[in-house]
């Protein structure tokens, strides 16, 4: 299913012929994929393991799964609504544990057709109480989650090596896409505004977020004083739920039935990266600051 409306005037005539230009190959994509006949529509009600309880019905089932097309752009925020429906089929539809759901538009830049494609998916109720958390935590405060910016951080965290400045270094280039987000979005501009990298937005708007009833792991390390500035002093604790779905930094907490084990280390290994980008870094400033408004 498509829709929508062109502009008026030449604007819309030079739009008409980009997307007419395309619309043939995408449609034949996608006619393609619906091998085997639309199915009749999937109505669900079913219960996520946290206890809430998702309903709705997906109307673009076919016999390998979701079949979607589109003559706009597919853009990040595409790919989050395909990938909940991708999910949600993966956990309610007869076989849908090999399901494969598609999506069929244009690229991000020039003529023709793109297919992005969604494959089968372990654990669909988990990941799904895991963004239902999300949704959560974004009716009670600002939550970074971006689309655009997001995409690019999941590409660039696929891209790198699984060395232990992976995570770090797929985000130090995610302001262009911020950028780019930020010009399509003017309610984003209202709320951050329009003069500070992604970097800056990160430290100043860290999300908490409390997780109850769950079972997991806690690591962490306790720092003297004097080693403040290389690690942080005192306890620096994070926590892993058992399913993997949450988990992060953790401020504060309560459990029973604990079992804890400490082992007491007198030498500490420091490894530095390697990179341009820390070479070239300004390391003067003290971070004693920054390290206490996101540890405390």
């Amino acid at each position: 299913m498509a829709g929508g409306a062109l502009p008026l005037g030449t604007p819309g005539e030079l739009d008409f012929q980009e997307i007419s230009s395309c619309a043939n190959r995408i449609s034949e994509l996608a006619a393609d994929a619906r091998d085997g006949g639309r199915q009749p529509p999937l109505p669900f009600e079913a219960r996520l393991p946290s206890g809430r309880v998702l309903f709705g019905s997906l109307n673009e089932s076919y016999a390998h799964g979701l079949v979607e097309q589109q003559f706009a752009r597919i853009r990040a925020s595409h790919l989050l609504s395909l990938w909940i429906r991708h999910l949600v089929y993966c956990w309610v539809a007869p076989g849908g544990s090999e399901a494969q759901s598609s999506l069929f538009g244009r690229p991000l830049q020039g003529g023709g057709a793109v297919h992005q494609r969604f494959r089968p998916v372990e654990a669909p109720a988990a990941r799904l109480d895991a963004l239902a958390r999300r949704f959560d935590q974004g009716q009670a405060l600002p939550l970074l989650l971006f689309p655009t910016t997001s995409l690019a951080y999941a590409r660039a965290a696929r891209s790198v090596s699984r060395s232990p400045g992976a995570k770090r270094d797929a985000f130090a280039g995610l302001d262009k896409e911020w950028q780019l987000e930020l010009q399509r979005d003017s309610h984003l501009q209202r709320v951050y505004g329009a003069d500070k990298s992604f970097a800056e937005l990160r430290r100043e708007h860290q999300a908490e977020f409390e997780l109850g009833a769950v079972d997991g792991t806690m690591v962490g390390f306790w720092s003297p004083p004097y080693a403040s500035g290389v690690e942080v002093a005192g306890y620096h604790l994070h926590f892993l739920t058992d399913d993997r779905t949450a988990g992060g930094h953790v401020l504060d907490c309560r459990g029973r039935a604990l079992r804890v084990r400490v082992q007491e280390e007198s030498d500490v290994h420091l490894a530095l990266p390697g990179t341009a980008a820390f070479r070239d870094a300004d390391l003067t400033r003290d971070p004693t600051a920054d390290l206490d408004r996101a540890e405390r």
